[in-house]
């Protein structure tokens, strides 16, 4: 009889059991998979009738793979902790979940893609898989990612922000855009789900004039996850107004248990000043202490311009994993 077996997760108890994994995140949660548009599955690994750990994937259209997609950042394979069980242990469990995974899903798909979790540490199983075959094909493909991690904890003192080590830590120029923003006034403001529009005008605006085209149906699914995370109170979307009393920048976080994410942000060239983005950011996560947040994960530090404004933040830097593999 095999150790460990694959379900298909309970819809009703997923949120509530995997919330417990440090993989966990919005991504996972089914109240931001259903706003995405696209087919998605998670399962249970159980061990006996204990479930042990949990997968979360995005499926091909025709279901016989799954795949990354832009909007889902971290996925893949969670395993919730077991009280007082030694290191060792728990290391070598989850080494053979990873392997039962990959053995389960190599029968099942013919094309497997995951970007898992900052917090999935043992990638060997990935890397063994079929290590001896000299097929390409039999093996997968690690791409290396990097995100940083913000502590935020600091906001809950209420100290001006000249005494906050978090200030003090940022790169100088952050510090001034700090303190240029609130001299000339600047405003931050909370925006409500009926504004989305306007931040998609934004974004589609920003990207065309860095000559990238946004397909419309991007636009309609990014809509409709910022729509859905506001309203469901696992997200928000704040923006800046310049000394004129303009909109210029807006961001959205999400917020779940302890942490936050950023999500997505935009601004307008020509109502921005070189301060906008970076008070928006800063008093964002004044907002997000209030709400109980102590870690913002910058989600992602990837390309050279937006990973250094990312990073001149201050915060950890951490890597992540995409793996893929595909048969055809």
């Amino acid at each position: 009889m095999p150790k460990y077996k694959l379900v298909e997760a309970d819809r009703e108890k997923w949120n509530q059991i995997m919330s417990e994994s440090p993989q966990f995140t919005i991504f996972c949660d089914i109240r931001y998979l259903d706003a995405v548009g696209r087919k998605y599955k998670n399962y249970f690994v159980l061990k006996g009738d204990q479930i042990r750990a949990g997968v979360s994937v995005i499926l091909t259209e025709d279901e016989s793979g799954c795949e990354i997609d832009d909007l889902v950042i971290y996925n893949g394979i969670m395993f919730l902790p077991v009280p007082d069980k030694k290191t060792v242990r728990k290391r070598f469990e989850e080494f053979e979940i990873t392997e039962f995974v990959i053995e389960e899903f190599d029968k099942q798909f013919s094309k497997i893609e995951m970007s898992l979790s900052p917090f999935f540490e043992d990638l060997r199983p990935f890397l063994w898989h079929n290590y001896h075959s000299s097929n390409p094909k039999d093996k997968f493909n690690l791409t290396l990612k990097y995100t940083s991690f913000i502590d935020i904890s600091e906001f809950f003192l209420k100290k001006s922000y000249e005494k906050m080590e978090l200030f003090k830590n940022m790169e100088n120029k952050r510090q001034a855009d700090v303190k240029n923003a609130i001299k000339k006034g600047s405003q931050i403001v909370l925006l409500e789900s009926k504004n989305t529009s306007l931040f998609t005008d934004y974004y589609a605006q920003m990207m065309q004039e860095q000559g990238v085209e946004v397909k419309e149906s991007f636009l309609t699914r990014l809509c409709d996850v910022i729509k859905n995370i506001i309203n469901k109170n696992i997200g928000i979307m704040t923006g800046v107004k310049n000394y004129k009393g303009e909109l210029s920048y807006i961001t959205v976080f999400s917020y779940l248990l302890n942490e936050s994410i950023y999500l997505f942000a935009a601004g307008l060239r020509d109502k921005m000043t070189r301060h906008d983005a970076t008070f928006c950011i800063w008093e964002t996560f004044r907002i997000l202490s209030e709400k109980g947040i102590c870690r913002v994960n910058m989600e992602g530090v990837n390309s050279p311009q937006r990973g250094w404004f990312k990073l001149s933040f201050g915060g950890d830097l951490k890597k992540y994993f995409q793996v893929r593999k595909d048969k055809t």
